[in-house]
């Protein structure tokens, strides 16, 4: 194919071509029960890195005066775009969230997981219960009695 042949096709691409194109992003339903909180924030850190990199392209200069002139053309899948846009901002919130605490716990997590000191582990406890009262204080995903009950249950498992 020539780069005319090349460009005349991307003139017709429509929007929803491209919206179609957008990443699929994993959900936690999507790679399984994450029940051990290291592969939580895994699974998080990964997210959030995809989804910065994602905004940066939406933060792209000609990506932002594109879209203004089909703005201004009325093209009714802007709206769609826009939509999509504001919810993986939206996504990116709740993956900060989740890295931003969950990483306060990640180190005492690991040894609640790994330790065979009981001594040891009954040290750790408290400072745990401490740290998921203030997650659940203070988390704008964690706020709720099912999701910190769920994050309670998840690092029990870990207690053998």
């Amino acid at each position: 194919m020539s780069k005319k042949e090349g460009l005349e096709k991307k003139r017709k691409r429509k929007p929803q071509d491209s919206l179609a194109e957008l990443p699929k992003f994993e959900t936690l339903q999507s790679v399984g029960a994450l029940e051990y909180p290291k592969h939580q924030i895994q699974f998080w850190r990964k997210r959030e890195t995809e989804l910065e990199t994602l905004i940066d392209e939406f933060n792209f200069p000609a990506y932002n005066r594109s879209l203004k002139l089909l703005k201004q053309g009325n093209v009714s899948e802007v709206t769609a775009l826009t939509n999509e846009m504001t919810k993986t901002y939206d996504l990116l919130k709740e993956a900060k969230d989740h890295v931003r605490f969950l990483g306060t716990i990640e180190e005492s997590l690991e040894l609640i997981a790994t330790t065979e000191n009981f001594s040891k582990l009954i040290e750790i406890i408290p400072g745990v219960a401490v740290s998921l009262r203030n997650i659940w204080l203070l988390s704008k995903y964690f706020n709720t009695d099912k999701k910190i009950h769920d994050l309670i249950l998840m690092i029990s498992r870990n207690v053998d």
